[in-house]
């Protein structure tokens, strides 16, 4: 279980700059579906006691956005491989006489026909 205050205010994230405490309590109250003055609430942790229902919608909202983080990287150190791969192909193929056996197993092992 995660501290919710704490999943709260990251829900909120990223705040651009200038960013009003409103705005970004209405970017939580929103991914969370909760309504603003709860949420509110829960902020500035004036809320008693936060139902079972809220805990569970934080958490889901939390969750959800960790995933697509997670993805996010996933994807950008997905590209940069290829990126890379790419780098490396261009200078073997630099001198395709030499390294002909070489790019024809680099490119088979990227999955493209040589």
């Amino acid at each position: 279980m995660i501290d919710i205050r704490s999943a709260v205010r990251e829900l909120a994230l990223p705040c651009p700059v200038g960013d009003r405490v409103k705005s970004a309590i209405e970017r939580a109250a929103k991914q969370a579906d909760i309504p603003y003055e709860r949420m509110k609430k829960i902020w500035y942790g004036e809320a008693r006691r936060i139902e079972a229902h809220e805990a569970e919608k934080i958490q889901r909202a939390w969750d959800r956005k960790k995933s697509k983080e997670e993805k996010r990287k996933w994807l950008n150190e997905w590209h940069q491989h290829r990126a890379q791969m790419a780098r490396i192909e261009s200078l073997l193929s630099q001198d395709e006489e030499f390294y002909s056996e070489m790019v024809a197993a680099f490119k088979h092992g990227m999955g493209r026909a040589g």
